[in-house]
This record gives structure tokens, sequence and C-alpha cells, in this order.
């Protein structure tokens, strides 16, 4: 169902929805006329007024929720080591989805959209009624009631579903002693306050539920803010019917070589308004140039001919009759003009009219392949320092000093740091000492090295005979040892066998060597006087 159900004469039709907010009103009770007036404010008064942080409906709801989330986590007294680790992990990130949101409904970034929003609808505006098959856009306020749902009850309801505070409990939500303030009265922290003594005694399945609950949350914000950072895509009906367009190229033309990419269905009226104007510039500044050596220009191996014949084509503007009406400040000085169309020509494409995207793979298949061509209309700048995009897109950036902390758990017989990159937090769990003495209660002994100084000794006997002792197994007393002697055999042995305590004893065979030998003394003194030295003496005896 389209919002201009009749279809759309112009686009003045398409722009013309104003809203009149009169400032006072007064009544003639004779005639009953009523009378409306505006009040003006110069730009200086603005500039006080936001100076003064006064005028701005502010962010109480999401900085009571994000102190007292950070202070439950940080500064309510609960270990949240061991079984208690996870549920800590998600609700730290919940604790930076709720960041990140906070900084997305940031006045800078809410006037980002805006200004990303007003060159969308001009765009729009300015396709109204032209291509082959025409634009079918929304209506503005529809748009803008969506892109803009942080605000209108979307934000606010998710950030319930996290933690629901009182009206009456906000304005003074932050408890000054810096602790957890027990204010919630409904959503995943109020059920988490419930049980903030007993955490960690709670059935599995109940801090299963709290961590699928605080995912919920996270990807619930996540998706809120995306889907208004994109909302140039829902500027319009949905498909290449809701967009519109017209069709030069024949679509059976496959690019067999590197293409360039493009996907209409994701791609905004301000960005195509700002690729066209790009692609006429370059295109008249660069086709003169040869870039192969074949007489193509840079555009032979982008554009297919029929579109390239497009950018040859000289433009014909045509004139129209416009009626100038002036526009006055609160001086009553004229600042501009608006143009009144009085007589002129309605243009239309010459391309037929598009029935569907083609269905080659380099549109066809973006969405299988998750490729990312064009970058949404507005980000989200962090608050918090980063360089880069806090918004689900993922971008990342540099960190400031300020953006790291420490927290330090309880005492624990499993000391670590631990870092969580989500919220840039060092956790330190320092060692359990209570089960160890300190060197105080071991001075006596340190000093003196006496045991008897010990305190609550122990009574002992000590044995003074060995048959106090009883032998255990493996050990050996006399009567385990035993001898076997072998006959004579060779050069002898001795060996041991132990697994049965016997030495074995085999004696040398002497059989072979002489046993006497008799030589008379005369012999003897024979020998003797017939030596010349000890030498020959010993080769005489052997002779004999």
């Amino acid at each position: 169902m389209t919002d201009f159900q009749g279809g759309l004469e112009s686009a003045n039709e398409y722009l013309n929805r104003t809203v009149s907010i009169p400032t006072s009103t007064t009544i003639d009770p004779t005639t009953g006329t009523v009378t409306t007036t505006e009040q003006s404010f110069t730009m200086r008064e603005l500039i006080c007024s936001l100076l003064a942080g006064n005028g701005l409906k502010l962010p109480n709801v999401q900085i009571c929720l994000k102190a007292n989330l950070g202070r439950l986590l940080n500064n309510a007294g609960v270990n949240w080591q061991g079984a208690l680790a996870d549920l800590e992990t998600k609700l730290r990130e919940a604790e930076q989805a709720l960041e990140e949101f906070t900084a997305h409904t940031d006045i800078e970034n809410v006037l980002n959209r805006m200004n990303a929003a007003v060159a969308e609808f001009a765009a729009v505006a300015n396709m109204i009624n032209f291509c082959g098959t025409p634009v079918i856009p929304r209506a503005i306020p529809n748009v803008l009631g969506d892109m803009f749902g942080s605000f209108t009850g979307e934000g606010k309801r998710l950030l319930d579903n996290l933690g629901s505070m009182a009206d009456s409990d906000i304005g003074g939500c932050i408890d000054s002693s810096g602790n957890f303030n027990p204010i919630f009265n409904g959503g995943i922290l109020k059920d988490i306050q419930d049980n903030l003594s007993n955490l960690a005694n709670l059935p599995q399945s109940t801090l299963d539920n709290f961590k699928n609950q605080l995912d919920a949350f996270k990807n619930d914000m996540q998706n809120l803010m995306e889907f208004e950072n994109n909302f140039g895509n829902g500027s319009t009906e949905t498909g290449p019917g809701g967009k519109g367009g017209s069709t030069f190229a024949t679509t059976d033309r496959v690019n067999t070589g590197v293409g360039v990419g493009i996907d209409p269905e994701n791609m905004t009226f301000a960005t195509t308004h700002g690729i066209a104007n790009s692609l006429k510039a370059n295109y008249d500044n660069l086709k003169a140039y040869e870039v192969d050596g074949q007489g193509n220009n840079i555009f032979f191996y982008l554009l297919e001919p029929e579109l390239i014949a497009k950018l040859e084509a000289d433009s014909n503007p045509i004139t129209d009759v416009n009626a100038l009406i002036p526009v006055y400040d609160y001086c009553g000085r004229i600042i501009g003009y608006t143009n009144n169309l009085v007589q002129g020509n309605t243009q239309t494409s010459a391309g037929s009219a598009l029935t569907q995207y083609p269905s080659q793979p380099g549109i066809a298949g973006l969405s299988t392949t998750g490729q990312i061509v064009h970058n949404s209309p507005s980000a989200t700048t962090n608050l918090a320092g980063t360089t880069g995009s806090t918004t689900s897109g993922g971008a990342s950036g540099g960190i400031t000093l300020g953006a790291l902390s420490v927290t330090t758990a309880n005492a624990s017989t499993s000391p670590s740091l631990g870092y969580n990159p989500t919220t840039g937090t060092f956790t330190y769990t320092p060692p359990d000492l209570s089960q160890y003495t300190t060197t105080a209660n071991l001075a006596p002994v340190a000093l003196s090295g006496d045991y008897y100084a010990l305190s609550n000794r122990p009574s002992t006997s000590v044995p003074t005979l060995v048959s106090a002792f009883t032998n255990d197994a493996g050990y050996i007393d006399k009567t385990s040892l035993s001898v076997t002697k072998n006959s004579a055999s060779g050069l002898g042995n001795l060996t041991y066998n132990n697994s049965t305590g016997e030495f074995e004893y085999t004696p040398p065979d002497l059989s072979s060597f002489l046993t006497s030998e008799t030589i008379d003394l005369a012999t003897l003194k024979s020998v003797v006087a017939s030596s010349t030295d000890f030498a020959d003496f010993q080769t005489n005896i052997a002779a004999l």
C-alpha cells in the first residue's frame, strides 16, 4: 500500500506537507476570530540556549541506565568471577550498546541524519514522474517517523527492556555516594537487582536467561541504529518498482571482464545524484585520453555503450517560467526567494520501464555474498573520543587514554588479569593468600633455628632398636641372600640374580698350571755362577 494512492502530480505535492505550530493564540469574543502569532528567535539566541545546556530534552534515561549499570559491575560488591564471569561479559556488552545508543541520540548525530534526510527528500523530488518506471516515494512524515524511532517510541521500549524506572526516580537516579542505586522497577536489571546478594547461587538456567535477554537488548539496539542510519532505503517503496528507473542497455549482455560495483536496491537517491553528477563531470574531463593503445578511454572499460551515448549527448535544458515569492526574516528584510512554477514543460526519461533488476551475478549475487557496495547515508560518531563509527558497520579507530579502565575483583586461588575489548576494561584478580601464614608468625623459628621453638609440636616416639622396624616390600635382610658354588671352569666368574638374591661363584680351572718343581742345591749354585745378570739367570732357570 503506497502513501500516495492517487499518484503524484508533481514534486510540489510530494514536498508540500507542512505543520504549523503557533506560539500564541487570541480569540475575539465578539466575532470568534482566531489569531495566531509566531515567536522568532535570532541565531544568537539559539546559541545562548545551547551554551547553557537549555532547551534540549536531555538524555536522562540513557545516562541513568549507564551510570547504574556501571556501578552494578564495579561497586555493588559482586564477585563476577567463576559462574558469573559470562554474565559480567554480557552486562558489559549491554553497557557498550547503551553508550553507542547515547552517542546515536546526540544532537550532532541527530542533525547529521536530518541533513542527510533533507538531501534525500530533495533528490527524490527531483525525480518525480521522470523515469520510465516512476519513483513511488513514501510520505516524508512517515519516513521521518521511521528514522527517528529512537525518540518516538522504539528507543524507550528497548531501554525499558534493559531497566525501567519510575518517572519520579529519574531526576535523582545517580546516588551521590558512588554506589549502585537499586531503583529499577522492571526489565533485566530489575531481575538482577532483586537477586544481587544471591547471584552466584542461582540456577544456571536463570543465569542463561539473563544472558539471553542482555544479548537480545544489544542486538535490538544495534539493529535500531543501523535501521535509522540507513533510512534512505526507506524513502521509497521497496523493490525496483518503488525506486523506479529506466532501461537503456540490453540486459542480456554479460560483462566478462572486471566490472564496476553498484547496488541499486540499497542505494539512496542522494547517493545516485552524487554519482551521476560526478560521472558526467569526469567523463567531460577525461574522455579524450586514450588508455590502452587501441583508441579507448577509461569509460570504455567502465560503462555500457548506451550509457556512454547518454554522456555524449549535449545537455538541452528547458527554461521554466517561475514567479519568485520573497522570504522575509524576523525584521521584515528579504533573505531569499522561493520558486512558484507558472509555466513549464514536463520532461520524462527516454528509457524503457524497469520491471526488475538485472539477474546477472554482479547485482543478483550481492545479497548471497554479503558484499556491501554503498555506505549508509549517515553514521553515528562515538562520544567516547574514538575515531571510528560505533554503529554496527564495525569501523574502528584509535582510543584515548581515558577509554581504558581497571577494576580489581575479589581475591581468588586462581589469580588472573583479564581484558574486555568491548569496554576497554582490565580486570585484575589478586591471589588469595589467606591459607598462608605471615613472616611474623615464623619469627621465633626463623631467629633460633630450633625445632623445639615451634609450638603445637606433634608427639613422636623414635625407635632405638633396629628390631623395632618392620621390613617392607622390596627391602632385604641377611636371610634374603644365598651363595652357590659351581665346579671350576675357565677363568672363573661371579654373578648375582637380583630376583632371587643368589650369588653364583664359578672358580677358575687351574689344572693346566704347574703346581711344584724340584731343583737341588748344586744345580742352583751352578746356574747362579754361570749367569751374567738377572735376566740371564731367569733364562737359565727356565731352561732347566
